[in-house]
This record gives C-alpha cells, sequence and structure tokens, in this order.
C-alpha cells in the first residue's frame, strides 16, 4: 500500500491539518515532515495527532531565496534517508516543491498551493521564471490542488487541466454541531461592524479609522489577536471610543456568539497584493453559515464571487470616498435581502466535502 508522505514548510497551518486528517479519514497511512517559522512558537507532538509528525528544520524570517536555501540541507538528508519506497509524496507550496523537485525528481507527488507565492516578488524577471516554475510543477503533477478557483483562473483561464482539483477553504464538518444564535436585536443608528480573524492588513485598520471617525455613532469591532508587526498600524483605533478590541477567540466554539453581535463582516484585504486578487478566503463561507453579510474588496474574485450569491457588498478599501459612501448608502431592506441570500444558501455546501477529489486519488492511489 502506497503511503503519503506530506512535507510542509510551516508548522502552524491548519489547512495542512485538515487534510492530512482527510486522507487519514479516507484509510490512507500518512507521515508529516514539516519545518517550524523562527517567528512562530508552535508546539505539536506526536501524541496529538493518529499520524507521524516530524520536525526536520527551522526556516528563517529571510528572503524567499535564503528559506530555500535553508531548506534545502534538511530535505536532502530526507530524501536520502528514506527508505520506504512505494510512497507518494504530498507538496504544500511552491517552496517546498522546488526545492523536493531538486532533490526527488523521480518521485511521483501531489501539489497542493493555496497562495500564489511568486506574485509578493516584486523583481519581475524572478516573478516570471518562478511563476513558469510553478506551472512546470502543476502540470508535472499527479494530481494538483489550488485552494480558490481564482486560482484556476490565473493559471488558466477558463481550460482548467484534468488533473487539477479545486478544494475551497470551506468549513470543516464539525461546525455543523454547532448552533447558530439568533442576531442582536438590529439597531440602524448602532450598526456593528467585524472584523474576526487575523487582522494582517493595514486595510482593515484604515476601514476601521473611516467608521470610527466618520460614524461615531457605529461600532468597529475586532476579534482576533493582531501581531507585533501589525500593532503600530491599529494602535491609534484605541483612542476611538467606538473601536472594540476583543483579542484571542476560540474557532469554532465562540463564532456562534460573537455572529450573533455583528451585523456586517468585514473581510477586505489589500488588493495592492496580487494573490488577494484571486484568493477565495475561508471568510465567505463563515460568513453565509453564520447569515452575516460580508464587506470585500473591489476587483478581487471574491468581490466577484459575492455580488453573485448576493450575500454582501464590495468596497475599494483603501478609497475614504468610497467607504463612506458605501456606509451611507446601507438600508435595512439591503442589509436584510443579503441576510435572505445567506439563509437560503444550502449549508452543505459550506462545508468542506472531497468526495470527488478523492474518487480521483483512488483511481491513482489506492488507499488498501
Amino acid at each position: 500500500m502506497t503511503k503519503i508522505i506530506f512535507i510542509s514548510s510551516s508548522t502552524d497551518s491548519p489547512r495542512v491539518y485538515k487534510r492530512i486528517d482527510e486522507f487519514v479519514e479516507q484509510g490512507y497511512q500518512v507521515d508529516l515532515y514539516a519545518f517550524q517559522r523562527k517567528t512562530f512558537h508552535t508546539h505539536i507532538t506526536n501524541a496529538s495527532f493518529k499520524y507521524k509528525v516530524n520536525i526536520i528544520g527551522t526556516i528563517p524570517n529571510a528572503h524567499y531565496f535564503r528559506r530555500l536555501f535553508s531548506m534545502y540541507k534538511s530535505l536532502k538528508n530526507l530524501f536520502t534517508s528514506y527508505q520506504e519506497k512505494d510512497v507518494c509524496y504530498y507538496y504544500f507550496m511552491l517552496d517546498v516543491a522546488l526545492v523536493s523537485l531538486l532533490l526527488n525528481k523521480k518521485k511521483k507527488y501531489i501539489y497542493e498551493e493555496s497562495d500564489l507565492v511568486h506574485t509578493y516578488i516584486s523583481n519581475k524577471l524572478l516573478k516570471w521564471g518562478l511563476r513558469k516554475l510553478d506551472k512546470f510543477i502543476i502540470h508535472s503533477s499527479i494530481q494538483t490542488v489550488l485552494t480558490s478557483e481564482g486560482f484556476a483562473q490565473y493559471h488558466f483561464g477558463n481550460n482548467i487541466p484534468s488533473h487539477v482539483s479545486i478544494i475551497p477553504n470551506k468549513l470543516n464538518k464539525k461546525i455543523k454541531n454547532i448552533s447558530i444564535l439568533p442576531k442582536s436585536e438590529f439597531d440602524p443608528k448602532k450598526l456593528k461592524i467585524s472584523f474576526i480573524g487575523f487582522p494582517r492588513y493595514d486595510t482593515i485598520a484604515y476601514f476601521g479609522t473611516i467608521v470610527a471617525s466618520k460614524f461615531p455613532q457605529y461600532e468597529f469591532h475586532i476579534y482576533g489577536n493582531i501581531s507585533a508587526d501589525m500593532e503600530n498600524k491599529f494602535e491609534h483605533l484605541k483612542h476611538f471610543s467606538n473601536v472594540f478590541f476583543h483579542g484571542v477567540f476560540s474557532t469554532p466554539d465562540d463564532l456562534p456568539l460573537i455572529y450573533s453581535k455583528t451585523d456586517l463582516v468585514l473581510s477586505t484585504y489589500d488588493v495592492r497584493i496580487e494573490n488577494v486578487k484571486y484568493a477565495e478566503p475561508n471568510k465567505l463561507y463563515e460568513s453565509i453559515f453564520f447569515e452575516t453579510p460580508i464587506i470585500v474588496s473591489k476587483n478581487t474574485f471574491l468581490a466577484k464571487k459575492v455580488l453573485q450569491l448576493n450575500v454582501g457588498y464590495e468596497v475599494d478599501p483603501l478609497n475614504e470616498d468610497d467607504i463612506v459612501k458605501l456606509i451611507r448608502n446601507l438600508t435595512l431592506d439591503s442589509l436584510n435581502d443579503k441576510i435572505l441570500s445567506c439563509q437560503q444558501h444550502n449549508k452543505e455546501d459550506l462545508l468542506n466535502n472531497n468526495t470527488m477529489f478523492f474518487n480521483k486519488i483512488r483511481q491513482l492511489i489506492p488507499a488498501l
């Protein structure tokens, strides 16, 4: 029986563990080899998992190509020492795949891309080269997973290869065990807008500043920890009496209460980052599940999807006039219309269900 060997450049990604858990549930034997980041302090133990977890190195918080170099030695040792022959590798992200193919080019592999990493590179020649390599990695895989339909459109337009599977980061099925709490009574004079997650974009702080200063009757809530490198972007918001910082929360246990106190959820990521234009974040499915309209950034794949589903609004998150216009034009009828669209959406469609993907995988790699 073929074992699946997962290799990840990070130990702190819930998506990685979720994907591996799915393979375990499907009857596959798996191992995980992962790098830790110097900027994170994630401690994992084998006792926490149903599979073997191996930390094979630490990646410095440095330039992308320096990180690749630091990964090289650890992966070389892994591929040299690994004894089992009947294996299929599963590479998470471009950095792992690049180094692994250089060292292990003859082995079959599955590739998963959850970010268009090369779009962060400012040097045009390097960016072009990495994009070409990314396409080569996709075409050479026995199966590629893209976590956004927007990524597929970016790479292939409407001609998506048959060995490419689109698996958006939908909700864990366990969320079905959580009740949706009734909303607090809506008060049009005290609209409550919330960011729920990890506020790593200054567009969130900018939107909050406009709401706090231009609409003092409204409330702006931030649920989630602000990283040290972003604290200066949010510090000034603490001076507004209508801005509330709630800190760490538990997912999914705390979500029903948070969403019951939220009229609009904010998800305005920074469109100056090219990757954002094509991403399909989990927050879309979460907001629909909890029947709360979402605000997203204009000129993105996400905005097109939100408008198509009629579950929220688009805005230029760096344009004060556009933000003010959006907030001023909000009406109770409009909000109720978006909420109704959320309620009419089949909850099962929001949950992670990769039956079709595993049907493909079984034809390539039998589980038993």
